[in-house]
């Protein structure tokens, strides 16, 4: 007895690639951390967009403007201009380009460590009467080194 070869071409050859891609494109295509990555990498090839990310990324931090923009476009815009949206804020906190937009107060790391803390005990209570796992789960963010 001969073994055949393995092949690739005749394990694929029986499959329906169009109705693969009919189901896997569309997922794809809205998965904001898929568009936000696609924006990423065009605004590093394209200086126009890189400028227009500036734009973006100014914009979401008024709250009376929405640009209406998917999420990863604005996700993306928001990464690549994050040191420029920082400086902005900072400047609209301080009342040099208007006055009169108060915003919240940025809370202190012990505030964040207490509130991180809160959520995680509301979802290990919700989560642990219906996995069974969860039981022996130790997992605390409050212990975390920030």
């Amino acid at each position: 007895m001969s073994k055949e070869k393995f092949s690739y071409s005749k394990l694929a050859k029986d499959i329906e690639w169009n109705r693969i891609f009919i189901g896997l494109v569309p997922a794809i295509a809205t998965n904001p951390l898929i568009i936000t990555g696609i924006w990423l990498l065009l605004s590093r090839r394209f200086t126009q967009i890189n400028r227009l990310n500036t734009v973006i990324a100014l914009s979401e931090l008024v709250p009376a403007i929405d640009l209406n923009l998917p999420p990863g476009v604005t996700l993306g815009a928001m990464i690549d201009k994050s040191e420029d949206t920082i400086q902005f804020y900072n400047m609209l906190r301080s009342g040099q380009i208007v006055s009169g937009i108060t915003f919240p107060e940025i809370p202190s790391k012990e505030e964040v460590e207490k509130e991180l803390g809160t959520v995680f005990d509301q979802i290990v209570d919700f989560v642990a009467p219906t996995v069974e796992e969860a039981k022996g789960f130790e997992f605390d963010p409050r212990k975390w080194k920030l």
